[in-house]
């Protein structure tokens, strides 16, 4: 067990492949340096927060069509909506990043 959590720390600290080593496309290596990688500044994070809260806390109505077998439409609150189908700041923040590479 003890040589397990070796072999991974030892992996984990001399590994190259974060730096982009061994990636040889110059699309996937820019991709993972300048879109996976990149740093999110604390300004863009407050800024995606105080938009997923007004959002969380919106209290107007939407109509929302259930897709498959039921076919119906709801009424829901759209901070309800918005509670119950946003992604986690993990991957919201891996989005942003990944839009932030793409945008022209």
């Amino acid at each position: 067990m003890k040589n397990r959590i070796r072999g991974y720390l030892r992996y984990l600290l001399f590994s190259r492949h974060r730096c982009g080593h061994g990636i040889h496309s110059p699309f996937v290596y820019d991709l993972v340096t300048k879109g996976f990688r990149r740093k999110t500044t604390a300004k863009e994070l407050e800024l995606a927060d105080a938009i997923l809260q007004v959002m969380r806390s919106d209290k107007r109505m939407i109509q929302r069509a259930a897709f498959g077998a039921s076919g119906k439409q709801e009424v829901v609150k759209a901070g309800h909506f918005v509670r119950r189908s946003s992604v986690s700041r993990k991957y919201g923040k891996l989005l942003y990043n990944l839009t932030a590479y793409f945008r022209p």
